[in-house]
C-alpha cells in the first residue's frame, strides 16, 4: 500500500505508528587531570615532560540506549533493531537484534558488535507481527561512537 503506514499480507492489516527513536549515551569515560601539591617552603619541583597522549582505544567502551514508543497493536509480536556503521539505506547488510513486544529499549554496546570508537553508528527499528509481517523501518538515528 503506497503511502500507507500499514502492513498487509493476505488481507490482514497490522497498524504501525511512526517510531520515534532516542539514542543516548549511557556513560562515557572522561579524562581526569593529575594534581601535584607542594608543601609551603619546599623547593619548586622540576616539571616533568608531558607524555604524548595515547590514542583512544580501538574498542569502544561506551554503551548507548536505544528506545522507542511502542505502537498499540495487539498483533505486534516483537521488534527488530537494525544497526550498521554505514547508512542503513546504503545497500549493505546491517546487523539485526530481535526483541520481544514488551521491550521498548535496549542497551547497545558497540564493542560487542565489533564497532570501534570513532565510527558512526546508524540504527533503526521495525515491528514484527504474526505471519512473518514486518513494518517499514523507522527513520534512522545515528551517533559517533565514543
Amino acid at each position: 500500500m503506497e503511502g500507507s503506514n500499514m502492513w498487509q499480507q493476505l488481507g490482514k492489516k497490522l497498524a504501525v505508528s511512526s517510531f520515534v527513536l532516542v539514542l543516548t549515551a549511557c556513560g562515557s569515560g572522561g579524562l581526569g587531570t593529575n594534581a601535584t601539591t607542594t608543601a609551603p617552603g619546599s623547593p619548586t619541583p622540576t616539571p616533568t615532560p608531558t607524555p604524548t597522549p595515547t590514542p583512544p582505544p580501538v574498542t569502544s567502551t561506551a554503551t548507548y540506549t536505544l528506545s522507542w514508543a511502542a505502537p498499540s497493536d495487539p498483533n505486534i509480536t516483537g521488534y527488530r533493531v537494525y544497526y550498521s556503521t554505514a547508512p542503513l539505506n546504503s545497500g549493505g547488510s546491517p546487523g539485526r537484534i530481535d526483541v520481544n513486544s514488551s521491550t521498548t529499549a535496549i542497551d547497545f554496546k558497540p564493542s560487542t558488535y565489533g564497532i570501534a570508537s570513532g565510527a558512526t553508528l546508524h540504527v533503526a527499528v521495525s515491528s514484527t507481527g504474526t505471519g512473518a509481517l514486518e513494518s517499514p523501518v523507522s527513520a534512522e538515528a545515528s551517533i559517533v561512537v565514543e
